[in-house]
């Protein structure tokens, strides 16, 4: 507020210094001089005319500068928002997409996890659904527990969550992945403080390759999820070295 009196007053003295020197020219001009009636007059106008007008210029200027920084917020946190999944806080499927493809053209990638909740259909007949999304979101939470902020964390299905890491390795992205698989083991998941429900998921773990789409990748990703069930669930599936 006082830099809108400070502004307007500005602009008054301007105009009153304009106007002044204005009737001084124009008298001068019709061969008479300055006097101090008109000196009042063309000063006063502005004071009573600039001012106000000026004031209230300055302040709407103000009100519709702090609207548009306001909008610029909420846009942007709907922006941001509209990357996470509603439910676990994760970037969803679109934006985990989004992100991975982004590194397409680079020459080291990284390693990406698929993970899956092991017997996830079991939790959900047994335990009704709320039980299985209080499930999902645990696990959700353990793999935001475990990562660093850095990582790249998104639930690309209903039990499913991918993780990329940039620039990993795959081994240092494995010992990442038997982290994730040790706490969900450990997880002491009682819902409405009855039996403990014991919680296991399964891993695939990929190099993601240069140029490699993202359902390229997702189908590597697969399949090692696949090996990973078929050593009979809560367990890390790697590609295999290739034979020299």
């Amino acid at each position: 507020m006082k830099q809108i009196f400070v502004k307007a007053g500005i602009y008054t003295l301007v105009s009153i210094v304009v106007s002044v020197g204005l009737c001084a020219a124009i008298l001068a001009w019709m061969g008479s001089s300055l006097d101090s009636f008109a000196i009042v007059l063309s000063a006063g106008c502005p004071l009573v005319l600039a001012f106000p007008l000026s004031f209230h210029s300055l302040r709407q200027q103000q009100k519709l500068e702090r609207a548009h920084a306001e909008l610029a917020i909420a846009h942007a946190a709907l922006a941001e928002q509209a990357r996470h999944d509603d439910l676990t806080g994760l970037l969803n499927r679109s934006a985990f997409i989004a992100a991975v493809n982004s590194t397409q053209s680079m020459p080291v990638r990284g390693s990406l996890l698929l993970i899956d909740a092991d017997d996830f259909k079991t939790i959900n007949d047994t335990y009704g659904h709320v039980v299985g999304v209080q499930a999902v979101c645990i696990i959700a939470q353990i793999i935001k527990d475990v990562l660093a902020a850095s990582d790249l964390k998104a639930r690309v299905g209903g039990d499913e969550f991918g993780v990329f890491f940039p620039m990993l390795s795959l081994n240092d992205a494995g010992d990442k992945a038997e982290r994730i698989r040790r706490a969900v083991e450990l997880a002491e998941f009682r819902p409405k403080q009855g039996e403990r429900i014991p919680l296991s998921v399964s891993i695939g773990v990929i190099p993601v390759e240069p140029g490699a789409t993202f359902t390229e990748i997702m189908e590597a990703a697969d399949q090692q999820l696949y090996e990973a069930k078929g050593k009979g669930r809560n367990a890390i599936a790697y590609p295999q070295p290739k034979a020299a």
